[in-house]
């Protein structure tokens, strides 16, 4: 910004300029901020290392996401139908997680989402049993 400024301070009128409105003496402050570096490898000067927190990039979308882990830890318990039901009511996303043993419920509202599935949990469980015994 203060290139910009300086630029068009000192630059003399063309002939299809108008006269360009400039602050009074006293109400425009200095830019002690100034940056001169160069801008050629922008890309380059990027450093993710020193600017990262260390925080996992799904810790810091918590409350966006939340989780839902069958008390049996067997995730297999709900059917695809049911979860395709439970995506199309409440717009949220269910994607498995079979290492951690649990659905990751994200978008939409998962929380109804995620009330939903805890309701739902006894009787999938039940329907487990019961389809297993035969």
């Amino acid at each position: 910004m203060s290139g910009y400024i300086d630029y068009n301070v000192h630059r003399e009128l063309a002939f299809d300029d108008e006269p360009r409105i400039r602050p009074m003496e006293g109400t425009v402050m200095d830019d002690f901020i100034r940056d001169d570096r160069s801008y050629g490898n922008g890309l380059l000067d990027y450093a993710s290392e020193e600017e990262s927190d260390g925080q996992d990039a799904l810790e810091s979308l918590q409350h966006l996401i939340t989780y839902w882990k069958p008390q049996s830890g067997d995730i297999t318990i709900l059917p695809e139908t049911y979860s395709r039901e439970i995506s199309r009511l409440t717009g949220t996303t269910l994607f498995a997680e079979e290492a951690e043993k649990r659905y990751r419920l994200f978008q939409g509202d998962f929380h109804l989402a995620l009330a939903k599935l805890e309701r739902l949990e006894p009787l999938l469980v039940s329907l487990l049993r019961h389809f297993s015994l035969q």
